[in-house]
């Protein structure tokens, strides 16, 4: 029979969303809701069915507890509010939904998370997911997010996209990244807006326009080195604190390339010199306008040409000039930079990384389902988990879940071991007991998608492709000796898949999953070649995706027929 919740507290309407929440995880699953019951009076202590909601600011910040009390039944006691959802998280991914009700299981004591900035970024553009997907289905995975601990939103309204700020398309866009914060601060995800330093829309008048600066650039950056330059720069950060000051943004992350910068002579190298020159301005912008708002400087792609902008920041910081910026965001394509890692800490500010958890290793980003990569990012948090507060993961899509949850223990724990995230995942997303299976499975994905075992599939060709059905494949999959294992990890797949209970069978965190084994065991099967099964799968793909056949780019669009129908060259 189904459970009882009791709020000990009063009900905010935080503890009602998060018990609706609750339930709605309950409904997923096949189960009956927990009702909400006034006190504790009428409870059989034998049953242990009952859930008692606390608040206990004592606790350590953000943390949980989960206990025995009167008899059998729970007590979850939260430091605040927030923490009251990450306990029913974890209640959630420890209990069992067998026979049609919920069991709260057997994980008792107390946790709280080592780092303090959990941040997931939202890459909202490409008519990806993000971009596309009803809103419902964005909002309800944001509250997924949140249970599993992240307690900030980041989200970018990318101004190249538009032509000023009186672009009939910028409206309805800004709308939606509204309706999504909203959707945040309701579950304990602060809103974090992202913006480059230097930021100009498609319009920027040519005499204005920044000089490339060899990173991923649209030509629309705008050069501050001239009063017209810093005047229009401060004019188009004025238009973004108008866009969300009502929402009162906790973080304002300031971007320094891929996009953004400058190289002309006045603002080279622009991360120690014309960015820094730039913030002075910027920076008190935000502070006046969000309220308690912290800035992030972001060192994204530093020093990548050997500029010397990462000894020209930490100089910056050490003659006492840096006191406008809080935290510094510090990552890079491949390994986390070497310059923080020698350096450590930084006087006054909190290190947070910014894990490339979509692109890697794969075009288009997740355009085979799901892209687990579970050691690499162990490798990589284990770099510098022991100097940084956190970190902002970088998201495109739904397909990389699985890497979101691993960062998610990453940062609550401080270290970089997963195993026990997914076997806690394995039993919450796919309501199965197999979890040792499921990380073989795992372990053995990453190997087919890491190193020469990639597959990046391309609507164009490019010397050395060869021509395929769907795409251009440049490597056969069939002569690499990791991918000789795609058929075992499919016959693990269809093992797990056939002990599913069907909530979980049909879910899309499984369907990617299972997607992804079936067209890895396709394509060794068939040399490397598309097969009419690999765009039946792909079709799946798209639609769990929302992709658009005309408009979503070859960057985050499965390679469907209907796809390169509209994309392919004449």
């Amino acid at each position: 029979m189904p459970g009882t919740i009791i709020l000990a507290n009063a009900p905010s309407d935080f503890l009602l969303n998060a018990v609706r929440i609750f339930n709605q995880r309950l409904s997923d699953r096949g189960c009956a809701p927990w009702a909400i019951v006034p006190d504790a009076t009428d409870l059989d202590p034998a049953t242990g069915n009952a859930l008692i909601l606390t608040l206990d600011p004592s606790l350590p910040a953000e943390g949980f507890s989960i206990a025995e009390t009167l008899g059998k039944n729970i007590r979850l006691t939260g430091a605040s509010a927030p923490a009251l959802l990450y306990g029913l998280g974890k209640i959630l991914r420890t209990g069992s939904f067998d026979g049609g009700d919920f069991a709260i299981g057997t994980w008792r004591g107390a946790t709280a998370p080592a780092k303090p900035l959990r941040i997931a970024y939202f890459a909202s553009h490409f008519y990806n997911f993000y971009h596309v997907a009803p809103v419902e289905k964005v909002a309800k995975y944001i509250e997924d997010l949140a249970l599993y601990g992240y307690n900030y939103l980041a989200m970018w309204a990318d101004k190249h996209h538009f032509e000023s700020n009186d672009d009939p398309a910028l409206a309805p866009f800004i709308a939606r990244l509204h309706e999504l914060y909203k959707t945040g601060k309701a579950v304990g995800m602060e809103p974090t807006v992202l913006t480059l330093m230097n930021e100009g829309y498609a319009n920027t008048p040519e005499h204005l326009r920044a000089t490339h600066p060899k990173r991923s650039f649209y030509g629309c950056e705008v050069c501050p080195s001239t009063q017209e330059g810093l005047d229009l720069v401060l004019k188009n950060h004025r238009d973004c604190i108008a866009w969300f000051a009502d929402l009162e943004p906790k973080i304002t992350s300031l971007w320094s390339y891929d996009q953004g910068g400058c190289a002309c002579p006045q603002c080279a190298p622009w991360g120690c010199n014309g960015m820094l020159k730039t913030g002075e301005h910027v920076a008190p912008l935000y502070r006046q306008h969000f309220p308690g708002c912290q800035i992030s400087f972001s060192t994204w792609l530093f020093d990548y040409h050997g500029e010397p902008e990462w000894q020209g920041l930490d100089d910056y910081i050490n003659s006492g000039k840096g006191d406008w910026f809080d935290i510094i965001l510090a990552d890079s394509h491949t390994e986390f930079p070497v310059f923080p890692r020698r350096r450590g800490r930084f006087p006054g500010k909190a290190l947070i990384n910014f894990p490339e958890i979509s692109m890697w290793g794969r075009s288009p980003w997740g355009g085979m389902g799901a892209s687990p990569l579970l050691d690499r990012f162990a490798r990589l948090w284990g770099q510098n988990c022991t100097i940084s507060s956190g970190g902002m993961i970088y998201s495109e899509g739904i397909f990389e879940d699985i890497n979101k949850v691993a960062y998610a223990a990453f940062y609550w724990n401080g270290n970089n071991a997963w195993e026990d995230i997914m076997r806690e995942y394995c039993r919450y997303e796919y309501g199965s007991s197999s979890t040792e299976a499921f990380i073989a499975l795992l372990r053995q994905l990453e190997r087919n998608h890491s190193g020469k075992s990639a597959l990046h599939w391309t609507p164009t060709p490019r010397p050395g492709y060869r021509k395929a059905r769907f795409a251009d494949i440049y490597f056969n999959p069939a002569g690499v000796p990791e991918y000789r294992g795609a058929e075992d990890a499919w016959r693990t797949t269809c093992s797990l898949d056939a002990d599913l209970p069907d909530w979980a069978r049909q879910a899309w965190r499984w369907r990617l999953l299972l997607l992804r084994a079936r067209i890895d065991a396709l394509l060794a099967a068939n040399n490397g070649e598309p097969t009419p099964e690999v765009s039946i799968a792909l079709d799946e793909i798209a639609a769990i995706y929302h992709t658009d056949p005309v408009r979503s780019t070859g960057a985050v669009s499965p390679m469907t027929e209907e796809w390169l129908k509209n994309h392919r060259p004449q």
